[in-house]
């Protein structure tokens, strides 16, 4: 490894960054809110999938466990165009050459979604389930796409801020469209509730515009000389790993791309772990309406607004953490937001106590809940190959969204433990969620290598940097 690459790396990586950037050029901060915009209208589609199952559930006379299964599918259906999508613009060369298959992604997303709030078209559970499937697919690669977007345009110092950042499109997205969907069901009433897809649809037009005018090779090729000229380093110019130096950088095949990929003992945790917290979210996200509805005998509005809650520090927490991962180290932010969530869970036994309680737990636990997401991604830009960052991404996405089969088990355990409306069966997934989150904490104490930060130095693993495709500094 060169002297000039070592020190890249040392500067870039093993420094932590401010905790909050100061000296980053505007263009970056403008694409970063575009990306940051993309993934909250994303997320307010998908959050209508959720926060309806009571009254589409109910529609359709859908049991416990079919309500389970139908986001189930809607996520793991997310899982299996993300790699191919996003390896196609790595071959491309990242970057500005992302943008086009971020707006075709987007725009079949709304237009799918547009077309179930029309009840000639999603009137019967069949025709629902296909348009619902469809749109999965293509919601599936658009989050790697925008996530990919904000490293690659933020200064690699920065990520784990910009990550943070970005992912407070999803708490924050889904807390606006919580309420926003809570408004329209005491407006329009519960059997108007295709409406919600209608309009949820509509901030993904605005933001197709806006990449489509922002993320240009001009500015690219612009934005990578003001980052250089202010002292940073530029993620789509300058990042160089240790198993890249001397060696030519060719497209790489999908075959050889997985292998660099899952070789990786860090990067491949990251995948496994992807799966188990990420499943473990869509456990949450899948049976708190049912919860909250059933159990706590709310409305379909309270709930759909209560089953928010926890976003509001969702994306607090997301900030906090990826900034202080950029400090203090990827690795040991990942293990205090594992043990926070696993005393969150336990708080939430009582969150039916009151209302007080049922908000006050659900903003305990929300400090946890969305915090890894955008840690997951750092990492795996942090480690990845240059020739396959966004693939990746790609490759954490799959993780996330094969990470819905949990809800097989979850709508399990609520039918053993007596059904829809018995708290026992609630229970016993908290208890379940809590076991996760106590076994991906002892693969990332084993299994990974820190990539940044003061914990750099301070690691505990028994696989080594070199093949994390770290530097030994």
């Amino acid at each position: 490894m060169s002297d000039e690459t070592n020190q890249v790396y040392a500067v870039a990586h093993a420094r932590g960054g401010g905790f909050i950037p100061s000296g980053v050029p505007g263009l970056a901060w403008n694409i970063l809110l575009a990306a940051w915009v993309a993934y909250g209208a994303q997320t307010a589609i998908k959050l209508c999938v959720f926060a309806l199952q009571p009254v589409y559930g109910q529609e359709f006379q859908l049991s416990a466990f079919a309500s389970l299964m139908f986001p189930m599918v809607f996520t793991f259906l997310q899982a299996p165009l993300s790699p191919t999508l996003t390896h196609r613009t790595d071959r491309l060369g990242g970057g500005f050459s992302r943008r086009h298959m971020t707006i075709l992604v987007g725009a079949i997303c709304a237009l799918v979604a547009a077309l179930i709030g029309f009840k000639t078209l999603s009137g019967s559970f069949v025709t629902f389930m296909i348009l619902v499937a469809v749109c999965a697919l293509f919601l599936g690669p658009a989050e790697p796409l925008v996530c990919a977007m904000a490293s690659d345009w933020f200064p690699m110092e920065h990520r784990g801020f910009a990550l943070g950042f970005h992912h407070t499109g999803y708490p924050w997205g889904s807390f606006v469209a919580g309420l926003s969907i809570s408004w329209l069901l005491s407006h329009f009433g519960n059997a108007n509730w295709r409406v919600c897809f209608l309009l949820m649809s509509l901030p993904m037009v605005v933001v197709c515009w806006w990449i489509w005018d922002t993320v240009t090779l001009k500015n690219q090729r612009k934005l990578v000389g003001e980052i250089t000229k202010a002292g940073f380093h530029s993620s789509i110019h300058d990042e160089v790993l240790p198993s890249e130096v001397g060696v030519e950088q060719k497209q790489v095949t999908m075959g050889e791309a997985w292998n660099l990929t899952m070789k990786n003992p860090t990067q491949l945790i990251m995948v496994i772990n992807g799966f188990l917290i990420c499943g473990s979210y869509w456990v949450w996200a899948g049976f708190l309406p049912l919860f909250i509805y059933y159990v706590g005998k709310y409305s379909a509005a309270e709930t759909a607004a209560y089953t928010v809650m926890f976003a509001i520090t969702g994306g607090m927490g997301q900030v906090i953490w990826g900034g202080l991962s950029d400090k203090i180290g990827r690795k040991l932010s990942f293990m205090c937001i594992f043990v926070w969530a696993i005393v969150g869970f336990y708080f939430m036994q009582y969150s039916l106590i009151s209302l007080t309680w049922l908000i006050g737990a659900q903003i305990f636990v929300g400090f946890s809940t969305n915090a890894p997401y955008p840690i997951f991604y750092a990492v795996a830009y942090d480690v990845a190959d240059r020739r396959v960052k966004g693939l990746a991404m790609g490759f954490i996405d799959l993780g996330f969204y094969l990470g819905a089969l949990l809800l097989l088990l979850t709508g399990a355990l609520i039918e053993l433990g007596g059904g829809k409306a018995s708290a026992t069966g609630y229970y016993w997934v908290l208890y379940m969620l809590m076991t996760i989150y106590a076994i991906a904490t002892v693969l990332t104490l084993l299994f990974t290598r820190e990539t940044k930060g003061w914990f750099f130095k301070h690691d505990w693993a028994v696989v080594s940097r070199a093949s994390s495709n770290i530097p030994e500094l």
